[in-house]
């Protein structure tokens, strides 16, 4: 720094400090984020585990004072993570339709809660996807539909015949039943759904 009055100069050194203050939301590391569970079980231990630093924190090997939570009100029953941010499943998830999903997305938040910024903590999220495979826990079921009926070298007339359509939610396929006919003398008559 300098002073003058015109005819003399004089000089000094100043030094300024800046504090660091809580204004760096935390980051999370790479961490697995795709997990494939069975459907309807509860994995034992940790489905996941994410780790987060804060950027305000210069030292990584310095406790980073980061608080892990599940975001959103469905998915805190049927998850929990711990401060070590170890993700565990609380409940056993449903991959079929109607209810049910083959993916769930959860999301992950971390805060920091570091000191007097303790009450105004920064926060960041990030997102662990569970894929889901199929067990065979849905029996097949009946619908009523309207049926298309061809008779193969059929003589008489199939009268008040009903039928119907099985679907099995395990699987995209419908189940297709064919009748035998004992009023025909042809090889059978065959059903399909319209």
């Amino acid at each position: 720094m300098e002073a003058s009055d015109g005819v003399y100069k004089d000089y000094a050194n100043v030094i300024v400090k800046v504090e660091n203050v809580n204004d760096n939301p935390p980051v999370f590391n790479h961490h697995k984020s795709n997990i494939t569970i069975e459907e309807e079980s509860v994995p034992p231990g940790c489905l996941t585990t994410v780790t987060a630093y804060d950027p305000d924190i210069p030292n990584r090997a310095d406790p980073q004072n980061i608080t892990y939570f599940v975001d959103g009100d469905v998915q805190n029953r049927l998850f929990e993570i711990d401060r070590t941010g170890c993700l565990k499943l609380l409940k056993p998830l449903n991959r079929d339709q109607p209810d049910g999903f083959p993916t769930i997305q959860v999301t992950i938040g971390a805060a920091d809660v570091n000191g007097e910024e303790a009450l105004r903590p920064l926060k960041t999220t990030t997102y662990i996807y569970i894929s889901l495979t199929d067990i065979n826990d849905n029996a097949p079921f009946l619908d009523m539909v309207s049926i298309i009926w061809k008779n193969f070298f059929c003589i008489h007339i199939v009268r008040d015949v009903n039928c119907a359509l099985m679907r099995n939610y395990n699987n995209t396929e419908n189940i297709v039943i064919l009748f035998s006919n004992n009023l025909c003398t042809g090889p059978r008559t065959e059903a399909r759904a319209s």
